[in-house]
């Protein structure tokens, strides 16, 4: 998905699903324009995965096994030397097991001991019939006042034959329970749908503004303390 709709167009340690807490890095979580200093027992990295020739072209690809393109690469890079300059280190990790998360999850676990398991709760959202279509031409077909209506839903109303934010959201409750039994720093990548239901659900927020505030683009990794149920920074690259 591009940055309009993830994929838009979407080894094991303690058991499996849960919660955050900050663990932090003694360290210092950046966002574009500022300096966050926090610590604690155990936070969450929410990246989403890098740059795809779909996200480009703006065609929806939840489910499709869409691989990165060199910028997603570049981009997944990138992010990880700023996790390395920051001093985090990865305790477990999660990924959705479409390859253009794996990938990203590959690249930002360089020089870890840590495997991400592949967990089919973390596909992206189902986009059912607009799979594979530009949003261009779904404009076209629905008309612009139909489209905006429905896109600013914020996908409480699924694509037809697609699944709801709502939907994601209960199939990632067992994630949600796998992240409260783990500790130190969690890294979960996903998709841009999926990651968005998945900070609704940890905190309990599905109002459309809520939704459209936990959107991510393509080089971000959003950092989630689990104990407070928020987000305590982001990770942004400048250049992309």
């Amino acid at each position: 998905m591009t940055t309009t709709g993830d994929d838009n167009g979407h080894s094991e340690a303690a058991p499996l699903p849960g919660q955050r807490n900050f663990f932090a890095v003694s360290a210092v979580l950046f966002t574009r324009t500022c300096v966050i200093p926090y610590a604690g027992l155990m936070s969450i990295y929410i990246a989403r995965h890098g740059q795809t020739d779909w996200n480009l072209l703006g065609k929806w690809q939840s489910r499709t096994d869409v691989p990165l393109n060199k910028t997603g690469y570049r981009q997944a890079e990138k992010l990880r030397d700023k996790l390395a300059e920051q001093g985090v280190r990865f305790n477990v990790a999660m990924t959705s097991p479409l390859v253009r998360a794996v990938e990203t999850a590959k690249v930002l676990l360089e020089g870890s001991h840590v495997i991400a398991q592949d967990n089919l709760a973390l596909i992206e959202l189902d986009m059912g019939d607009y799979e594979g279509r530009k949003e261009k031409d779904v404009r076209a077909v629905l008309g612009d006042d139909q489209y905006d209506q429905w896109r600013s839903t914020m996908m409480c109303v699924p694509a037809p034959g697609g699944e709801s934010i709502t939907d994601v959201a209960r199939r990632l409750q067992p994630v949600v329970t796998w992240l409260s039994q783990q500790i130190g720093s969690v890294l979960i990548v996903g998709h841009q749908y999926v990651n968005m239901a998945l900070k609704a659900q940890l905190c309990d927020r599905f109002g459309r503004s809520d939704l459209l505030e936990f959107k991510q683009a393509n080089d971000e990794i959003d950092i989630w303390d689990h104990q407070s149920r928020q987000s305590i920074g982001l990770i942004k690259l400048d250049e992309f």
